[in-house]
């Protein structure tokens, strides 16, 4: 819910914290009243961000696909202005308070399991009608099972306002919103043998090495257990260690060989023996850790205290400094009183004997002195004209100047108002190229499809009824060629059936086919029709790969007939494109060629990787395909190819002796053709596809009937 006027969303991480990146989670709803809803002003508020960097220490915290509330936090960065702020988990939620306690629910996450298809990773699991559990699941046969042994398991009292249902693609699913809740109790879910564990690391703590004191150790341990109460949960967890210690205390006591036995294995233990030393490790490695912390607080006080010493002692400087000083101009100041002082008395005494002595002289004296004085004024009234003369001079300069800013003042004006004639021309700009986009309908891939990966669609092509054996052969090349940045080019009688049974198993039963036509010259015509400035099918497609409108989609876009285009011009560059990987990994792309016989089809020849496609379809397989195509129960299939391509070093091995033959460029790709083929299928032949790009006469022989006739 909001707090202190908090707006709080919520959403799944997409990709996890990497050395300097931080966390990437998606926007999927907004809470409004308590209650989770999807964001109703999406792109106002995301504009084109698909998702929101999120950094924090609790990210190292977060697997993939886990739900975090966060509020936004903005940025400063006009093409991402948001970032996840302040954030909380909310956790899966399941009920098992049918089952009657946590005894119960422990008991059947331990043995068979509870059948819970979406419950995986940290989630809360009611196990009575007031209490949760905080518990790591996994998913085993179709079944939530424990992930591993838990040890301790904290519980929480149960609040049913936390409790919230999220409505995503895959259906509604119920969260958790623990929401910084104290912890109710702690139950301890070791095994016996994580109990015998814990007892070897208390053993080893002890110091304990001599074996007939183990059982006066164990009674011990058990007697100090005895005394603890349940007000604490550790304590209750201590109680429980101690009355199996004494049970074990007495079992050995009464039986030697058992006891030697028991040492003999305990001493031979390589696991009891790797806990000690790593628990040792540990316990040094934290030792060390708080000596450093200590050293670093105690270096950090020891400088603060050096810093304010020498301030201090600084401060006592410097005021005995000006203290002395004062005192030294004090006593100069006063002597030089006295010695004024004295002067004066001289003076007047030595004028008062000239006074006395010659009145005249002293009359004469003092015009002389009048005179001089009379000079002086004359001289300074002759610079008080000057400087009023250099003050009109400066006023006079200053008035252009006042007026220069007055007109720069107008410029700035005048620039503002032509940066908001240029600001509303760009809004009416982009709103014309909206509507010029909005005039090719959009294109919507079906929904339900089963998503599958590359080793999956191996299996796929190996187990298909509508392929015969060559077909299956083919759609393996295909498939291996676009995923490894190929364009292949395919002709024959087959083309059509082919592309559908590709379109079940790679696209959803769904292609993006456009028309070749004379038009078409450069690269940048398969995008943008020429002269219109609208978006192709082609370019469509490419946007819904990438997932400009929702989450990408696999697209198999064909291009029909390209020898009515001039296909010499931009097929070298879109080979070029793909093979570098600037196309998304989802848009898979091919070409027909309907008359292999033209000049624009060999010059095509020259550069493409061409497939002859006749019976590539089962015995009567074109009723079943056809059943396939228009039976909507029917399953389809969406390549997932994930995010790079295979490794290379998959099929490097086979291809080495016919490096020589290939050459440099011919050798790379049949290199990534061959390792994406091996990563469906293990058992690809090399040879099959090593021919695919052998020479013959100077161009490239890539007939695939000549390969497998061979």
């Amino acid at each position: 819910m909001a707090v202190n006027n908090l707006v709080w969303y919520a959403g799944r991480c997409l990709k996890r914290a990497e050395h300097d990146k931080g966390a990437q989670l998606e926007a999927a709803v907004q809470q409004v009243d308590g209650a989770w809803r999807p964001i109703e002003n999406r792109k106002a508020l995301f504009k084109s961000m698909d998702s929101l960097e999120w950094r924090s220490t609790d990210t190292r915290h977060v697997r993939l696909l886990d739900w975090v509330a966060f509020t936004l936090t903005p940025t400063g960065i006009k093409t991402k202005p948001w970032q996840a702020g302040q954030h909380r988990r909310l956790y899966r939620y399941a009920d098992f308070s049918a089952d009657g306690g946590q005894d119960q629910v422990h008991r059947r996450l331990t043995t068979e399991g509870i059948k819970l298809p979406h419950l995986t990773g940290i989630s809360i699991v009611r196990c009575a009608n007031d209490e949760v559990l905080l518990l790591d699941l996994k998913q085993q046969d179709g079944a939530a099972h424990l992930a591993g042994t838990p040890g301790k398991v904290t519980a929480y009292r149960f609040d049913p306002a936390c409790v919230a249902t999220v409505t995503t693609d895959d259906g509604d699913i119920e969260l958790y919103d623990l929401n910084n809740a104290p912890s109710k109790f702690t139950y301890d879910w070791a095994s016996d043998d994580a109990f015998a564990l814990r007892i070897a690391r208390a053993a080893a703590s002890a110091g304990d090495v001599h074996a007939h004191n183990l059982i006066a150790w164990l009674d011990g341990f058990a007697k100090r257990g005895r005394s603890l109460t349940s007000v604490d949960p550790s304590d209750v967890i201590a109680a429980n260690d101690a009355i199996r210690a004494g049970k074990m205390a007495k079992r050995l006591a009464d039986d030697q060989e058992l006891l030697r036995k028991f040492i003999n294995a305990f001493a031979a233990d390589e696991r009891i023996s790797g806990v000690i030393r790593s628990c040792a490790a540990q316990i040094a490695e934290e030792e060390r850790d708080a000596a450093r912390s200590r050293a670093g607080k105690a270096v950090v006080v020891e400088i603060a205290a050096h810093r304010e010493n020498m301030l201090q002692e600084l401060e006592n400087e410097l005021d005995k400094i000006k203290r002395t000083q004062l005192s030294q101009l004090e006593e100069a100041h006063k002597q030089r009183l006295n010695e004024l002082k004295v002067e004066l008395d001289h003076r007047q005494v030595a004028e008062e004997e000239v006074l006395r002595c010659g009145a005249g002289a002293r009359r004469a004296a003092i015009e002389a002195a009048v005179l001089i004085l009379e000079n002086q004024h004359v001289a300074l009234s002759e610079e008080v004209k000057h400087l009023t003369a250099a003050k009109d001079e400066v006023q006079r300069a200053l008035t252009p100047l006042l007026a220069a800013a007055n007109d720069v003042n107008r410029s700035l004006e005048a620039l503002r108002r032509e940066a908001d004639d240029v600001h509303t021309a760009l809004l009416a700009e982009r709103a014309t190229l909206t509507a010029l986009e909005m005039k090719y309908p959009t294109l919507h891939m079906p929904a339900g499809a089963a998503i599958v990966s590359t080793a999956k669609l191996g299996e796929n092509i190996a187990v298909s009824k509508l392929l015969s054996t060559e077909g299956k052969e083919l759609m393996l090349q295909f498939a291996a060629l676009m995923l490894a940045g190929e364009v292949p080019v395919l002709c024959g009688p087959g083309v059509l059936d082919f592309l559908s049974v590709a379109e079940i198993m790679l696209s959803a039963g769904r292609a993006i086919r456009m028309e070749a036509d004379p038009t078409i010259i450069t690269f940048e015509d398969l995008w943008v029709r020429p002269g219109l400035g609208v978006s192709t099918r082609l370019g469509y497609a490419l946007r819904s790969a990438v997932g400009a409108a929702d989450e990408p989609r696999t697209s198999l876009a064909v291009i029909e007939r390209a020898e009515r285009s001039g296909a010499r011009f931009w097929y070298p560059s879109l080979c070029n494109c793909a093979e570098q990987g600037d196309l998304p990994r989802r848009f898979l792309l091919c070409a027909t060629v309907e008359d292999s016989s033209c000049d624009e089809a060999s010059a095509l020849f020259n550069h493409a990787v061409r497939l002859d496609i006749s019976d590539a379809l089962a015995p009567n397989g074109e009723f079943a395909l056809a059943m396939a195509r228009t039976n909507a129960s029917v399953p389809k299939d969406e390549l997932d190819p994930g995010a790079a391509r295979a490794d290379t070093t998959l099929a490097a091995a086979d291809l080495i002796k016919h490096v020589k033959t290939l050459g440099a460029a011919r050798s790379v790709r049949a290199l990534r053709v061959l390792a994406q083929a091996r990563e469906m299928d293990t058992n690809a032949s090399a040879a099959m596809f090593i021919k695919l790009f052998t020479t013959s006469s100077g161009t490239a022989a890539i007939s695939l009937r000549s390969v497998l006739n061979a």
